[in-house]
């Protein structure tokens, strides 16, 4: 083929492909109006329908483990399992009067819908999140999940006995060494000197008045388990609700419904089209007879 020949198809094929492109604007151009006025109605509907629907509102308090983690192993790892575990969520279900209206496994999934826990990579902060129809319902319902969460942190059964046992040991020998230590005291404070084995028990009541002082606080700590000493943020009381999107859901409303009008112009102008070429339309014929499952008519 000649370089003459190559070049006239090239340029057949680009020609080709300019008027298909400005026939696709032509298209567009003859339907501007009802390209930008269905979208826009859309999305107004869709706008309008969002101040409708029933807002969702988020309350949101962060929880510091450390101090408790120290003396009684609750990490946030285990403060997380505790949030979603299903002995605080039936508690949570009965003081929300969620359990009374739907089933138990039903109450489970909603109230796990509803609760969002998280850690802090770097600050081990646990941070728990909870949704409400106004702003107070989300803050009461963060605050009795904080509040049965404190609880369930706390010792029970037998750990809560033994720990109970300790801690009145502790205190007794407290209560002996401090009343040791105020005698030797007030023997010195009548001028008399201590003996050398005096000294000695003086000086070791101090040491055990210091170390009996940090044990009992310690398992006081562990009795009290988490407690509102340990949060960082309070619940929060929302202003703006998270759900719905009213902007964001119109845009898209409007864009996709751009979209699919869009199609259906491009469809549609290519139907007319069909009519004036006989051999599309033919095949046209064909697809409506295998979409609507008629056998074909045997050609003459």
């Amino acid at each position: 083929m000649s370089d003459d020949k190559i070049s006239y198809f090239t340029e057949k094929v680009v020609e080709d492909k300019e008027i298909d492109i400005l026939d696709l604007f032509v298209v567009i151009a003859d339907n501007l109006k009802l390209l930008v006025f269905v979208p826009f109605v859309l999305g107004l509907l869709v706008l309008g329908l969002g101040y409708a629907l029933p807002k969702t509102y988020e309350s949101v308090s962060v929880l510091s483990t450390d101090q408790v983690n120290q003396v009684n192993q609750v990490n946030s790892s285990v403060v997380t399992g505790l949030v979603l575990s299903a002995d605080l969520l039936a508690v949570v279900a009965q003081k929300t009067n969620l359990a009374s209206t739907i089933s138990k496994e039903e109450t489970l999934r909603q109230l796990r819908e509803m609760i969002k826990v998280s850690v802090g990579k770097q600050d081990k902060l646990v941070t728990l999140t909870t949704q409400g129809k106004t702003p107070e319902s989300a803050r009461q319902f963060n605050q009795v999940v904080l509040d049965q969460l404190f609880i369930l942190s706390r010792p029970r059964g037998e750990q809560a006995a033994a720990l109970q046992f300790q801690l009145d040991s502790e205190k007794t020998s407290l209560a002996a060494v401090i009343a040791l230590e105020s005698t030797l005291a007030k023997q010195l404070a009548s001028g008399k000197a201590l003996s050398e084995a005096q000294g000695r028990v003086y000086a070791d009541a101090l040491q055990s008045k210091s170390r009996l002082s940090t044990s009992i606080a310690q398992f006081q700590l562990r009795q009290a388990g988490l407690s509102t000493n340990d949060l960082v943020q309070a619940p929060s009381l929302p202003e703006t609700s998270i759900k719905p999107q009213k902007a964001k859901t119109s845009i898209l409303a409007a864009l996709g419904g751009g979209f699919v009008l869009l199609v259906f112009v491009f469809i549609r102008q290519a139907l007319r089209s069909a009519d004036t070429n006989p051999e599309t339309a033919y095949k046209l014929q064909r697809i409506r007879q295998g979409f609507l499952m008629r056998p074909n008519k045997p050609q003459s």
